[in-house]
């Protein structure tokens, strides 16, 4: 079963996933998700090694999604987990530098 059909077929609480990935890139399966009704207002969490703007197939709507850039340091991982966890308000993006 692929993420999109777990997607509509469960009761997924948040999105995790990789910009990059193999068969379809994560911006793509972002925007396929945000195309459907019932899956559209699921919080998202991408990483990339990639900043944003080197991203240009990722449309930016009003829907909930964060970003954080690779490496991802424990600590802020879950502290936007636990953001959205609680319902508060998903920050629209958040990058971290690379130290």
């Amino acid at each position: 079963m692929d993420a999109l059909e777990i997607l509509l077929k469960k009761q997924i609480t948040i999105v995790l996933l990789d910009l990059s990935m193999p068969l379809i890139n994560g911006a793509e399966f972002i925007n396929v998700m945000r195309s459907i009704n019932i899956i559209k207002h699921t919080p998202v969490i991408a990483m990339s090694n990639y900043y944003l703007d080197e991203i240009p197939e990722l449309k930016f709507n009003d829907f909930s999604f964060t970003f954080l850039l690779k490496p991802v340091k424990r600590n802020l991982l879950i502290s936007t987990l636990n953001i959205i966890l609680e319902g508060k308000k998903i920050p629209k993006i958040k990058c971290q530098p690379i130290l």
